[in-house]
């Protein structure tokens, strides 16, 4: 996957909840992913995230509401992490290989709303899990998710046009709050959660702009993992 540079270095850039929606209205036609043979624009992908952000918000949320993430280095990240930043939830990114015990003790320890992502991952899931709000996903919910009470497809939650019922503090939370959770892979034992804030976030990606010497017109070729700091980071920058 390639992703387009962020803001020339020394500038100030947006906090990361408004990253896209601002690229989007200064950029709208520019190509902001080139993934295998397609290309899509900033604005192309700005209207599937905010078809998510007002799925999310048509649901009975709170701003403390976690949200898994299970998908790779593709379009439907973007616009389920924007989605989810843009509604006021927080969203927890994990791998998709992961086994599915392992899986089960994250979405348990995060106390889980909902989860966004491919179907196989949540299909061995051990009990007992979290009562899940919703489900996203590529395919029909399996046997862990089959009382979820809402379900739909990555598409149609993209298609969304309802108004907006966000969670009272989406608009104006600090900037220490928590904005993502990153989980370490467990090798060594159980998986251990990572709390960034969108302090954390946009220092770190402003560290990488300025000494990666990034600017808008420069292309970066991402191989690394989103549900990696570093692989987030770069889709950030």
């Amino acid at each position: 996957m390639k992703s387009r540079g962020g803001s020339s270095p020394g500038t100030s850039r947006p906090m990361i909840t408004d990253l896209f929606s601002v690229a989007a209205e200064r950029h709208p036609d520019k190509t902001a992913v080139s993934q295998k043979d397609r290309v899509f624009t900033y604005a192309e992908i700005a209207v599937k995230i905010k078809g998510v952000s007002a799925t999310l918000g048509s649901l009975p949320l709170t701003s403390s509401d976690r949200v898994i993430i299970a998908l790779n280095n593709e379009i439907w990240f973007i616009v389920a992490y924007f989605g989810v930043l843009e509604a006021g939830l927080v969203p927890v990114i994990i791998r998709t290989d992961m086994p599915p015990v392992k899986t089960a003790c994250i979405i348990r320890s995060v106390d889980a709303a909902g989860v966004i992502g491919y179907s196989r991952v949540f299909r061995d899931l051990p009990a007992p899990l979290p009562d899940i709000q919703f489900a996203i996903l590529d395919e029909e919910p399996p046997v862990p998710l089959s009382d979820t009470p809402v379900y739909m497809s990555l598409e149609e939650a993209s298609r969304c046009q309802q108004p907006k019922h966000l969670p009272s503090s989406a608009a104006t939370g600090s900037g220490i709050e928590p904005r993502t959770i990153l989980f370490t892979s467990g090798s060594s034992g159980l998986p251990k959660g990572v709390i960034l804030s969108a302090e954390n976030l946009d220092y770190s990606v402003g560290i990488m702009v300025d000494y990666l010497k990034l600017t808008s017109h420069d292309c970066s070729l991402i191989s690394i993992p989103f549900s990696h700091c570093a692989g987030l980071l770069h889709m950030l920058a």
